[in-house]
């Protein structure tokens, strides 16, 4: 499933939380704002992981520059990709 549509499912679902009856602009408008935090909830955890193999793989260096390198060229991919779909 897609941000895009992760984001849609998660509006619908807060409109019939609160009982409202947004009009299209307004779900338009809460889509990208929920898409756009799970997007930097991604990255930020990335990052974190990127860090973390770093820190557990201090003895062989090597190897934790080979997965912190393939962590983040995943977070250019991804970008990439979340920018194509603005």
């Amino acid at each position: 499933m897609s941000f895009a549509e992760l984001a849609k499912d998660a509006a619908k679902e807060i409109v019939g939380i609160l009982e409202a009856s947004p009009n299209e602009e307004q779900i338009s408008r809460v889509t990208k704002a929920i898409e756009r935090t799970v997007i930097e909830a991604v990255l930020e955890e990335q990052q974190r992981f990127a860090h973390a193999a770093i820190d557990c793989c201090s003895a062989d260096q090597d190897m934790a520059h080979k997965i912190g390198a393939e962590i983040r060229r995943t977070e250019v991919s991804l970008i990439a990709n979340l920018s194509a779909l603005r």
